[in-house]
C-alpha cells in the first residue's frame, strides 16, 4: 500500500501540480530492436511523444542502425478494453491468453513465412478426434466436397445392384459355404481379427468367394469362376475411382491383390497396382491416423469411464492399415518399385505381440513380425555402393542390417512350434524373412560389382582380390551366405509335404518367394559348371526336384501360381541337366589360362563376340518335357560370357570353395539378353507365364 501511495504522489508535484509524466511501462509483448536483442541489453524508447520513433535509445547514443528504422516496422496496437464480457473479440482474446499462459508466443519480425504453424496446446478438454471427422477449420473443402457428395445420393444403389448379381450367379447357401471356407483357409494370411459376415459388403463377399472357389470341384470351378471374376473387374473398375470407398472395399482390393484368380483364362494383372489402389482409399479414408488415435486415447486414460468410446471398430481400421503396408511390401519387395507408404514410430506401438495363445494375439504378432521384416530388408535394398572409398561404411551398414534380420529370425523360430494356433503361418512367415535376406545379399553382390568391375570386359579374378574388408573377401563371404540360405530356404519349404493343403491357400508372393529362391541356386549352378566344367557339390538338385514336385501339388490348377513357379523352376533346371550331358568343348584360349605367365594378361581375342544360334523350344505335350531343348540355348547363346576364367585364387583348395569363387561372376545372371530370350521362348507357343504374379 505504501507503494501504491509513493507512486500516487510521484505522478503530481511537491505543490500539488501535475508534476513530470512518467512514461508508461513497455508492455512484455513489445520486442527489443535486433541490436539490442544480439547483445541481450535493454531497449528503450524515451521519445514517448513521437508515434513512430526512428531509434531505441541505445542505439541512439552508440549511433548504430537500429531496427525501428525499418519501415515494415509495425508498432502494436494497444489492446482497448471490450465493451461487453461477452462480445466475440473478449472469448476471441481470453481463448489466446489461455492458449498462450504456460509458453507465451512473443511476436517475431522475421519473415512469417519460415515460422511453423504452432502446435495445439495440449489442454485436458482436447480429447482425440476420431478419424474421417470433418474438420472444417484444418480442411474446409473437403468437409465441403464431402457433405455435398453425401447429399447428393444417400444411398448406395451400385452395391445393391453388386448384390443382385451375386445372387444370380451362385446361390445364398453357396455363398455362406464358400464364405466359410475363405474365412478358415484364406483369412489367416491376412492377420487381421476375424468379424462377422454381416459386416460383409457385396464387393468384400464377392472377393472372398472368388478366391474360395479355387478350392471347390473343377467343375464347379469352371461354372462359377468366370462370372464371378467379369463381375469383380466391373466392381474393381468402379470402386477405385469411388472418392468415398467403404473400408470393406479396401479389403476386397487387398484381397484381390495377394491372390490372383484361378481357373479363368490368363490375363496381365499386376498385383502391385492394385494393392497401390487399395493404400490410396485407405488413405482417402484416412485409416492411417486411426493408429495415433488409439494410441492417445489409451494413453490418456480414456478407454474407461462412461464417455470412454468404443475402439474396436478403430482397432480393426488399425489392423487393416497395417496389413495394408505389409500387403504391399510382400508385392513390391525385389521388383525394383518403392512402396509409396511410409512406416511411422505409431506403427510399431500400436501392437503388443508378446502373447500368441488367441487368434487375435497370433495374428498381432505376424502383423508386427512381418511389417518389422520388410522394413529392415526394404532399408537394406536401398543401401547403394558409389565409391571404392566407401567400402567400410557400406561394409558396417550391410553387417548391421544382417544382424537385425539374423535378430528377426531367431524370433520366429519358436512361434512355428510354441503358438497354439496357426502355427503354419508363423512357419511361412520364417520363410519370407529369410528370403527378404537373401534377397538383400544378392544385393550387397551386385552393388560391390559395379563397382569394382566398371564393365563386362573385365575380368572377375582382375578385381576380386581388391574387395576385401577386415581382411574378408566380401564377395566370396556373402556369396556362400547366400547359397547356403537358398539351400536352407528350400529345405525348409520342402519339410512339410503333410500340410500341403494349408501351403495351397497361400498368397501368391509366397510361391513368388520360394521361386526366386529356386532360379537364383540354378543360375548358381549354371555358371558354376560353365565357369569349370563340373557340377555344384551339396543337396541342391534334391532340393530342386522336390521344390517342383512341391509346387505342382500345392497347385489348385493349370493356372495357378505354383503350377507355373513349377514350370519355370523345371525349364531352368532342365537347361542345366542338358547342358551336364552335353558338355561344351573346352575352347583353346582357355586353356592358356593355366600358365601362369599368361593368368592376367588381358584376353583381347578372348572377347571376340561369337554367332548367336537360333533359339527354339520344342514343346512336348507333358508340361513337364516343354523345356527340353533350353539348355542348349543357354549354353551356346552365353558361354563367351564366363569362358577364360581362372580355375581358382591362389591359396584356395578345390572342391566347392573353388566352385563358389567362379559363380561369383554374375554376367549371367544380370544379363538381360538371357532372361529376354528365355521368357520369348516360354511364350513362343502361347502357353507361357502370362500374367504371372
Amino acid at each position: 500500500m505504501k507503494r501504491r501511495a509513493s507512486n500516487d504522489k510521484s505522478a503530481v508535484g511537491p505543490s500539488g501540480n501535475p508534476g513530470r509524466v512518467l512514461p508508461p511501462k513497455r508492455s512484455k509483448t513489445n520486442q527489443a530492436c535486433n541490436s539490442c536483442k544480439k547483445h541481450k541489453t535493454r531497449c528503450e524508447v524515451l521519445d514517448v511523444t513521437n508515434p513512430n520513433p526512428a531509434r531505441c535509445h541505445r542505439c541512439k547514443v552508440l549511433d548504430l542502425p537500429c531496427s525501428f528504422e525499418d519501415p515494415s516496422y509495425v508498432p502494436p496496437i494497444p489492446v482497448q478494453p471490450p465493451t461487453s464480457q461477452r462480445s466475440p473479440l473478449n472469448l476471441l482474446a481470453r481463448t489466446a491468453s489461455y492458449a498462450s499462459s504456460s509458453s507465451p508466443l512473443p511476436v517475431s519480425d522475421h519473415d512469417m513465412e519460415r515460422l511453423k504453424l504452432p502446435a495445439p496446446p495440449n489442454t485436458s478438454w482436447s480429447k482425440p478426434k476420431l478419424p474421417g471427422t470433418l474438420e472444417w477449420l484444418d480442411t474446409p473443402i473437403y468437409a465441403i466436397q464431402t457433405v455435398s457428395m453425401q447429399l447428393h445420393g444417400q444411398k448406395n444403389e451400385f452395391m445393391d445392384q453388386v448384390e443382385t448379381a451375386l445372387g444370380n450367379i451362385i446361390t445364398q447357401d453357396r455363398q455362406e459355404s464358400l464364405l466359410d471356407i475363405f474365412r478358415d483357409k484364406f483369412s489367416p494370411w491376412l492377420n487381421m481379427a476375424p468379424r462377422k459376415p454381416r459386416r460383409y459388403n457385396a464387393f468384400l463377399r464377392l472377393a472372398r468367394c472368388l478366391i474360395a472357389s479355387r478350392l471347390m470341384d473343377e467343375t464347379t470351378r469352371d461354372s462359377i469362376i468366370p462370372p464371378l471374376q467379369s463381375l469383380t473387374e466391373q466392381v474393381v473398375g468402379r470402386e477405385v475411382f469411388n472418392p468415398k470407398p467403404s473400408v470393406e472395399s479396401v479389403e476386397a482390393i487387398a484381397i484381390l491383390s495377394l491372390w490372383a484368380p484361378v481357373g479363368v483364362q490368363a490375363c496381365a494383372r499386376d498385383g502391385r497396382l492394385l494393392i497401390a489402389s487399395a493404400v490410396s482409399m485407405a488413405i482417402n479414408l484416412r485409416l492411417h491416423e486411426t493408429i495415433q488415435y488409439v494410441l492417445r486415447v489409451e494413453r490418456q486414460g480414456l478407454v474407461e469411464g462412461p464417455d470412454a468410446p468404443d475402439l474396436r471398430d478403430s482397432k480393426d481400421k488399425a489392423r487393416l492399415w497395417l496389413a495394408l503396408m505389409n500387403v504391399e511390401s510382400m508385392l513390391c519387395i525385389g521388383t525394383g518399385r518403392v512402396p509409396p507408404s511410409n512406416r511411422t514410430a505409431w506403427d510399431y506401438d500400436i501392437i503388443q505381440w508378446s502373447s500368441i495363445r488367441t487368434f487375435e494375439s497370433s495374428r498381432d504378432s505376424r502383423l508386427a513380425l512381418l511389417g518389422q521384416a520388410y522394413t529392415v530388408a526394404e532399408t537394406g535394398l536401398r543401401i547403394r555402393f558409389t565409391n571404392k572409398a566407401e567400402i567400410e561404411k557400406f561394409y558396417r551398414e550391410v553387417v548391421n542390417t544382417l544382424a537385425t534380420l539374423d535378430k528377426l529370425s531367431k524370433d520366429m523360430i519358436p512361434l512355428a512350434d510354441a503358438a497354439e494356433h496357426e502355427r503354419f503361418q508363423f512357419f511361412i512367415m520364417h520363410i519370407e524373412c529369410r528370403a527378404c535376406r537373401l534377397l538383400f545379399l544378392q544385393h550387397c553382390i551386385r552393388q560391390i560389382r559395379r563397382v569394382y568391375a566398371r564393365d563386362d570386359q573385365t575380368p572377375y579374378k582382375v578385381w576380386l582380390r581388391e574387395v576385401n574388408c577386415n581382411g574378408v573377401n566380401l564377395p566370396t563371404k556373402w556369396g556362400w551366405e547366400a547359397v547356403s540360405l537358398a539351400e536352407e530356404i528350400l529345405e525348409d519349404a520342402i519339410s512339410r509335404p503333410q500340410e500341403i493343403a494349408e501351403l495351397s491357400t497361400a498368397p501368391d508372393s509366397v510361391f513368388t518367394l520360394i521361386s526366386a529362391t529356386a532360379a537364383y541356386l540354378v543360375i548358381i549352378k549354371l555358371s558354376t559348371f560353365q565357369s569349370q566344367g563340373v557340377p555344384l557339390a551339396g543337396p541342391s538338385d534334391a532340393f530342386l526336384d522336390r521344390t517342383v514336385d512341391l509346387l505342382k501339388r500345392a497347385a489348385c490348377g493349370s493356372d495357378h501360381v505354383p503350377a507355373r513357379c513349377a514350370h519355370l523352376i523345371s525349364a531352368l533346371v532342365r537347361s542345366y541337366q542338358t547342358q551336364i550331358r552335353h558338355p561344351p568343348q573346352q575352347p583353346h584360349t582357355a586353356r592358356r589360362d593355366h600358365d601362369p605367365t599368361q593368368k592376367m594378361l588381358p584376353r583381347v581375342s578372348d572377347q571376340r563376340p561369337q554367332p548367336q544360334p537360333s533359339l527354339s523350344l520344342h514343346y512336348n505335350s507333358d508340361p513337364d518335357h516343354q523345356y527340353e531343348h533350353l539348355g542348349s540355348m543357354v549354353h551356346n547363346g552365353h558361354r563367351q560370357q564366363t569362358q577364360g576364367l581362372d580355375p581358382q585364387l591362389p591359396g584356395e583348395g578345390l572342391g566347392v570353395g573353388m566352385e563358389m569363387n567362379e559363380v561369383m561372376n554374375s554376367d549371367l545372371m544380370l544379363d538381360s539378353d538371357f532372361w529376354a530370350s528365355f521368357m520369348s521362348n516360354l511364350t513362343a507357343n502361347g502357353e507361357g507365364l502370362v500374367g504371372f504374379g
